[in-house]
């Protein structure tokens, strides 16, 4: 394992060369839902809608791993920039008890309730049919993307962004491979349909936990993230990891809660809105990532080492340079959005009506991406300062602006999806203007040291 000091060098430069590890990263794991959509679509508008809807439970699942894997993070990249490295190795097998025990609750939970859960946002038992035999078989991947989603923020607190861009990269091959195989069939291997999407992901998923394992358990004796013997179990060090990290999970899980609402007041318009949606959230949760994502982790792996090594200008550099490359990456993702938004969505289905209407949303919920930096760098930064509150506050106002607003504009004038998308974006730019005063007091708690600030540090 290939750890890193983040305490030294260039702020302006080290965020983009981390961040192109993890684009790569983000890319890859943004490939497993858009390949999927991709190759559903062919099986016609019903699977697409069911896939939509069983895809929705992925921010639930990576809500529970951002709650182990942020305060881990938050603990493990503080106590290596402090040069406390016995405990940050304490940290992590404390994360690996908790991804393990949450991670199979989830499978338990989402195989035995699959089509309770699809029912719940659709009234056609076609799409209720297709939505069932996927989630039954995708539901196996949210024990293992909490294993991937933790194991990768454990190595990146410790400077390690390499490797887990080589192993998820390696899974979503092997992905892309499987999906055509399962879901259509090829000589001796059957056809599977949707269910086949889902079991492709498993088995990708799976290889990567496999290679994960080997890691942690035959690693090098003097790597950072090794288990040698029986884990112990240690409330204290679990407590400080889920005080840290339930608040980063709940903002997320919020998102996803915010997804539910969304479908389920989208459930009268029938299953070409609930495709729709679902293909443009997928496609904006997919910049998120690869952008954004990826500059965020950057900065908070790096405020993290700098504050356990009590570098207070550093942690406002990492600030205000992760907010710049964001702001500057966005606005152009915007631009090319205007410029022709069919395209974006034309790949991933065929139906012009469900291109009309996903090309649209991609008009008007994208036009809150350029300022949401302002939530999402923000975010990321506390994650590493260990102060994760806020942000699960701002996703509260979020779900809640979302909810009354569709609840008092289906009251009004009745549901349309252009209503519930204006209504998305508007929840966000409130969200986002929460997070700014929330920025500005992350900045204040700060105090420089003779270190140039992001506007004045060479690039």
């Amino acid at each position: 394992m290939a750890a890193r000091d983040l305490t030294q060098g260039s702020v302006a430069r080290t965020i983009p060369v981390l961040a192109s590890s993890m684009l790569l990263l983000f890319a890859m794991n943004s490939l497993y839902a858009l390949a999927d959509l991709f190759f559903v679509s062919r099986l016609g508008g019903a699977a697409l809608a069911g896939l939509s809807i069983s895809l929705n439970t992925f921010l639930t699942v990576v809500g529970v791993g951002q709650a182990i894997g942020a305060g881990g993070l938050a603990l493990m990249s503080q106590a290596y920039g402090a040069g406390r490295h016995g405990e940050a190795r304490a940290v992590f097998q404390q994360v690996v008890w908790l991804m393990l025990v949450a991670g199979l609750s989830l499978w338990l939970l989402g195989y035995l309730n699959a089509e309770r859960f699809i029912r719940l946002f659709s009234t056609e038992e076609e799409v209720v049919r297709q939505g069932t035999a996927f989630l039954k078989a995708y539901s196996a991947t949210f024990f293992l993307q909490v294993v991937l989603i933790a194991s990768a923020m454990g190595f990146r607190a410790v400077g390690d962004f390499t490797l887990p861009t080589v192993i998820s990269s390696a899974t979503v091959l092997l992905n892309l491979a499987l999906d055509p195989l399962l879901i259509f069939g090829w000589g001796p291997v059957p056809a599977m349909g949707i269910a086949g999407a889902g079991v492709a992901t498993a088995l990708g998923q799976g290889a990567g936990v496999l290679v994960y394992a080997g890691l942690v358990l035959f690693g090098h004796r003097r790597s950072l993230l090794v288990v040698r013997g029986p884990l112990r179990w240690e409330w204290g060090r679990q407590a400080a990891i889920l005080r840290i990290g339930v608040p980063a999970g709940l903002r997320v899980f919020l998102l996803g809660v915010n997804v539910f609402f969304a479908f389920w007041f989208l459930r009268p318009l029938g299953g070409d809105s609930a495709a729709a949606t679902g293909l443009g959230m997928r496609i904006v949760q997919a910049l998120i990532g690869l952008f954004g994502d990826s500059i965020g982790t950057a900065v908070a792996s790096i405020v993290g080492q700098n504050h356990g090594a009590g570098r207070a200008g550093r942690v406002q550099a990492a600030i205000g340079w992760g907010l710049g490359y964001y702001t500057a990456a966005f606005v152009a993702i915007y631009a090319l959005i205007l410029w022709n938004p069919i395209a974006w969505v034309a790949l991933f289905a065929k139906e012009a009506a469900i291109q009309t209407l996903a090309a649209r949303y991609l008009v008007i919920v994208g036009a809150a991406l350029p300022f949401f930096g302002l939530s999402l760098m923000t975010a990321y930064a506390s994650f590493g300062l260990g102060r994760s509150f806020p942000s699960m506050l701002a996703a509260l106002v979020n779900l809640g602006c979302c909810v009354l607003g569709w609840g008092a504009l289906r009251a009004a004038t009745g549901m349309t999806t252009d209503g519930l998308w204006l209504v998305a974006m508007a929840a966000l730019d409130i969200e986002s203007l929460i997070m700014a005063g929330v920025l500005v007091w992350l900045w204040r708690q700060q105090h420089p040291e003779a270190v140039p600030s992001p506007v004045a540090e060479p690039g």
